[in-house]
């Protein structure tokens, strides 16, 4: 078979993972207005615990499969992280932070900002992500870290943020490591 059609072979499986990606997203919608309804919370370790024991194996195939099913469920958390904020549902301890990260960028006389957030991550992910999880969702919304410093079991994070605008894109994420984490504090350095 020449490269040309295992390619499109490819781009098809690839348009059918979409449509099925767009389906799992419209069920997490439901979760979330469901569990907005119970005031039950995102995060549920051991439904993602059921998840995974239903792809056991140690085969290749299977691990990778674990590792994508991981990250689909990351997704749609964060998903149902932004219903949350949309519909008011947020802790008031991680908006005073966050409303006073914001004033601070404000104040200042340059968009760019440091933002620290120290935080525990769950190492055994009972609670919530480990500091590997917290990176590799930092990196893959973009989210530019300056500096990451270990103390103990608390990580210390510095993002750069160019402006409120800029604050306001990365809100559900920093939402999502709030609830996830242990520990969690934020502020502009």
């Amino acid at each position: 078979m020449e490269l040309d059609q295992i390619r499109k072979q490819i781009n098809a499986v690839d348009d059918a993972m979409h449509r099925y990606f767009t389906d799992r997203l419209r069920c997490s919608e439901d979760v979330a207005e469901a569990k907005l309804q119970t005031q039950d919370s995102v995060y549920k370790p051991e439904r993602e615990k059921q998840v995974y024991a239903r792809f056991p194996g140690d085969a290749d195939e299977e691990k990778l499969y674990r590792l994508y099913v991981r990250k689909v469920m990351q997704l749609s958390r964060y998903h149902q992280y932004g219903i949350f904020l949309g519909k008011g549902n947020v802790d008031t301890e991680f908006e005073t932070q966050y409303r006073s990260v914001q004033t601070a960028i404000n104040e200042r006389d340059t968009t760019d900002a440091s933002v620290k957030i120290e935080l525990t991550p769950d190492p055994q992910a009972e609670q919530g992500m480990s500091i590997q999880d917290m990176l590799s969702v930092l990196g893959d919304f973009g989210t530019e870290v300056t500096a990451l410093q270990y103390e103990g079991s608390k990580v210390s994070v510095t993002v750069r943020v160019s402006g409120t605008d800029a604050l306001e894109s990365q809100r559900r994420l920093f939402y999502m490591l709030y609830k996830e984490s242990v520990t969690y504090k934020m502020y502009v350095v």
